[in-house]
């Protein structure tokens, strides 16, 4: 990954312009895109953190906030690479019987 990393170092201006601009125009399913364009080269590392950095931690959070939520008036925050996709936490939280609405 470092190896890869180092490889790819030319792309960091154009890579954090094009996850600002995504970020600020509240594209989360293009943030999701952004992060296998610029994730590493090697597929099976790729798919590996992804299921391990993403998807695993989407459960493991979602299983801590619902409780929570289940409270009511609460605020989490969470890094917005979490939100989008079907294993995003939006979606695992509809499953689970939440509406989601956008407020901003």
């Amino acid at each position: 990954m470092l190896r890869d990393t180092l490889e790819q170092r030319h792309l960091f201006k154009q890579m954090f312009e094009e996850l600002l601009t995504a970020y600020l125009k509240r594209q989360l399913g293009t943030l999701h895109q952004l992060s296998h364009k610029y994730g590493p080269t090697d597929t099976k590392t790729a798919l590996e953190l992804e299921e391990r950095l993403v998807n695993k931690r989407n459960q493991l959070m979602a299983g801590r906030m619902n409780p929570i939520l289940k409270q009511g008036n609460s605020f989490i925050a969470i890094g917005a690479l979490h939100l989008p996709g079907s294993k995003g936490i939006l979606n695992i939280l509809k499953q689970q019987g939440f509406q989601i609405t956008v407020v901003y």
